[in-house]
């Protein structure tokens, strides 16, 4: 049968019109890709400022209360063990500083102290000197973190996790020998510092 010119224009109408529908299609797939990017980046952004805020204040009350903890302790009894098996109250001490190795490993290597935390020769002042030191250059390296990096998984001893759950690891690492310490003290007859939720 021959194509009357209308049926040919319908034709071409029909053609044009189902191009331009799968170009939209491909254009709303496409602008829906981008609008899910887009609130993946918000939502991390949201994730890395609600982490930013709730574990820096956190982390300014950890710092604070373990070093309470270290200079609660009387210099005559920094070398106390409760029983021959565990660390010594400033091994313990010195065991939380050395959380260093948390930044090294998991947060980026050269960001540490480089401080020695080996118990060896070191007074109760070295310990606390050398906590303070280690919880400030942690805060710096903590602070300094950007989102994508907050977001990066890492592996640990424990398996893979991002930096953030990393640092929730670590404050649970650093209350772990804390509280050993908090009972060193009892045992010596010294009173903790108040507990202030850290």
């Amino acid at each position: 049968m021959k194509a009357t010119e209308e049926s040919r224009r319908g034709f071409i109408r029909k053609i044009a019109v189902g191009t331009a529908g799968i170009a939209s299609s491909a254009g709303i797939a496409t602008a829906a890709t981008a609008a899910v990017a887009s609130a993946e980046t918000t939502a991390g952004a949201i994730e890395a400022a609600y982490f930013r805020s709730s574990f820096g204040e956190l982390w300014d009350r950890i710092a604070d209360y373990t070093v309470q903890v270290a200079q609660a302790m009387p210099a005559e009894h920094y070398d106390f063990k409760p029983v021959p098996e565990v660390r010594s109250f400033k091994e313990e001490m010195l065991h939380i500083a050395g959380s260093d190795f948390w930044i090294n490993n998991y947060l980026g290597e050269g960001k540490g102290t480089g401080h020695n935390y080996d118990a060896g020769g070191k007074s109760k002042a070295d310990c606390v000197e050398l906590m303070d030191a280690s919880f400030k250059n942690m805060s710096v390296v903590i602070e300094g973190l950007s989102d994508d990096e907050l977001h990066e998984t890492v592996e640990t001893f424990a398996g893979p996790m991002n930096r953030m759950s990393v640092l929730w690891f670590m404050r649970d690492h650093i209350t772990h020998h804390r509280a050993k310490a908090v009972v060193a003290l009892r045992l010596n007859g010294v009173t903790p510092p108040a507990y202030v939720g850290s």
